[in-house]
């Protein structure tokens, strides 16, 4: 959970530089953050899942965690 509020904080904090300075550069880096993060999010998914497998069985993790 935290690293989930901490890539929320972070989406927040690009959209508002991105509001505040719309320049293509900006755009660009921004973006490309955003890919990184999106990256991690689902890395971090997979292995939340794996875990969940591990500990509750397939069946029942596959109910709060669908591929």
């Amino acid at each position: 959970m935290r690293e989930l509020r901490a890539l929320l904080i972070e989406a927040g904090s690009i959209l508002a530089h991105l509001l505040l300075n719309p320049s293509a550069e900006v755009i660009r880096r921004l973006c490309s953050r955003y890919y990184d993060l999106q990256e991690h999010f689902v890395l971090r998914y997979k292995e939340a899942r794996n875990c969940a497998i591990t500990a509750l069985g397939t069946v029942q993790a596959a109910l709060s965690f669908p591929p």
